[in-house]
């Protein structure tokens, strides 16, 4: 998986990953703009403009599309003008989560962490308050744009996706109590 991955952010195409974590099938749309021999960075796309940035181990992704509707995609979105910041940001570190916490936290602190394992089932937006070796604490918002008491304490080994920059999250963050 990883040669492939490798092939698509060196040609810099619009690809289609997709993964499952016992039989919970997600896809996600995007450009490579960070790989590590463990974690990739996708600058999403979502209806036709950049939506954010997702950070994700290798290892959960289980398919990579680059066929003609990703070209099409592409040929679009290059003639909207929507490919001009195709970039990971210089300051993101993606060695491993702690490293990429370390660099949201001084940089972007507002996150969205996502485990989708069957045994922890995790879906928290929140700003980074700590980073262990082993866990990052959150502390969290909910739907109705209210910070939740204490922090969420989730283990580095459980996060499947780490989203930052989004639409959703930032938007909803100005409105937090």
């Amino acid at each position: 998986m990883y040669s492939e991955l490798e092939k698509h952010f060196e040609g810099n195409h619009k690809i289609t990953l997709s993964s499952n974590i016992e039989d919970d099938e997600e896809v996600y749309h995007g450009y490579i703009v960070g790989l590590t021999r463990n974690f990739i960075c996708l600058w999403l796309v979502v209806d036709w403009h950049h939506d954010g940035f997702l950070v994700m181990p290798v290892k959960y992704r289980t398919g990579v599309r680059h066929g003609k509707y990703e070209k099409t995609y592409h040929r679009i979105l290059k003639s909207e003008g929507c490919l001009t910041d195709v970039i990971k940001p210089n300051w993101l570190k993606i060695g491993s989560y702690k490293s990429a916490f370390k660099s949201l936290e001084a940089n972007c602190n507002n996150v969205t962490i996502e485990s989708r394992l069957p045994s922890v089932d995790e879906f928290v937006v929140g700003e980074i308050k700590n980073i262990t070796d082993k866990e990052v604490h959150l502390k969290g918002f909910d739907a109705t744009a209210k910070w939740q008491d204490g922090v969420y304490k989730i283990p580095l080994k459980d996060i499947t996706t780490l989203k930052f920059g989004d639409e959703y999250s930032s938007v909803f963050r100005k409105y937090v109590a």
